[in-house]
């Protein structure tokens, strides 16, 4: 009987042993993962950061039928332009507008041109950015333009057209 409990507790020794591991292990996996989320985390702040975009005024070209923005990339990290997302609209309303993919302008769409620096789709530190909007319906000034990152940073002007 006394050799039975032996192996019993023998068992019961490997089984524990067997149950911390897996419990350690699962623990460490899961250490891990959040050590990744929050590395992430932080990365994305840091970028978020280092991004600052300034417009630097707007109009309204009434013949033809467009309101150009021109703003300038004022931080430390290039942004992926066609990743962007600019809104438009005034005080009570703001639509989100579609970047102009297939070189075809339409109402609700918007295109750029990179004034200074190399035309590689990356707004890049010090370069500014003509930004041209279609507008798609009828609105009344003041005028609201908001550029918004890839990152999340954003910035936002009002305006009104010159009489």
């Amino acid at each position: 009987m006394a050799a039975t409990s032996v192996v019993v507790e023998g068992i019961l020794m490997i089984a524990a042993i067997i149950t911390a591991s897996i419990f350690a292990s699962t623990f460490f996996v899961k250490l891990m993962e959040m050590r990744d989320v929050m590395s992430g985390m932080a990365r994305g702040y840091s970028e978020r950061l280092k991004t600052s975009i300034m417009i630097i005024y707007a109009t309204y070209f009434k013949d033809q039928g467009y309101f150009v923005v021109y703003a300038k990339n004022i931080g430390k990290s290039s942004i992926f332009i066609k990743r962007m997302n600019i809104y438009f609209g005034n005080t009570t309303k703001m639509d989100l507008y579609l970047y102009n993919y297939d070189g075809i302008v339409e109402k609700g769409e918007w295109d750029y041109v990179e004034v200074d620096g190399v035309s590689d789709g990356l707004w890049n530190p010090g370069e500014t950015l003509t930004i041209y909007i279609y507008n798609m319906t009828s609105i009344e000034p003041p005028y609201t333009v908001k550029i918004v990152a890839p990152n999340g940073y954003k910035t936002e002007e009002t305006f009104a057209p010159l009489t």
